[in-house]
């Protein structure tokens, strides 16, 4: 947040946010709004989406090359006053996780599902052979334990621990956390 120039500071974000009215990014970002904790957003909350909506857009126009892909909007949607949860969601979009993770390919993302498989594969070799032989995709189920962090996967009680951990460890923490889901569960896998 220091060290953000004046052109990429909240307020001045802010003032700009009607930038993205029409486009693919303000369109998108719109859609995903009411999908975001639907139990809490369609209590008639609207300052929960309109600070969520300021968020995303803010942070697509700080930065462009990532813009804005569905799954962002579970990660901002955190329990703080709206400039502290842009800049939390700027720093781990920015310094914890590698970079590419939200960018149109999704590259940083895959890379880290497919590094994933191969963790799956070390420490849980019979699973792992469980999962080749019935020829089992694992991406559909693991894309959104990374690209939403474990929010709709885990109790936001124990997003909120492992987010912790990320913070304080960086995002290897999320490779740990799925072999833990993993393991589990392979009794019954």
């Amino acid at each position: 947040m220091a060290a953000a120039t004046p052109d990429e500071q909240y307020s001045t974000l802010l003032s700009r946010i009607n930038e993205l009215d029409g486009t693919h990014i303000g369109n998108d970002i719109e859609k995903d709004l009411l999908r975001t904790f639907p139990e809490r957003i369609n209590t008639g909350n609207t300052r929960t989406v309109d600070s969520l909506r300021r968020c995303l857009r803010c942070y697509a126009l700080r930065n462009t090359e990532v813009g804005y892909c569905q799954s962002m909007n579970y990660i901002c949607a955190l329990h703080m006053t709206e400039e502290q949860a842009f800049w939390v969601f700027s720093c781990i979009l920015e310094d914890i996780l590698p970079s590419n993770y939200y960018t149109p390919s999704l590259i940083g993302g895959r890379v880290d599902q497919q590094v994933f498989q191969s963790c799956i594969a070390w420490k849980l070799p019979r699973l792992y052979s469980v999962f080749k032989n019935t020829n089992t995709l694992l991406e559909p189920i693991i894309c959104p334990w990374f690209l939403c962090l474990y929010i709709n996967v885990l109790p936001l009680s124990v997003v909120c621990r492992v987010w912790d951990c990320m913070f304080w460890e960086g995002s290897g923490v999320l490779f740990r956390i799925g072999l833990t889901l993993m393991k589990s569960k392979s009794k019954y896998i």
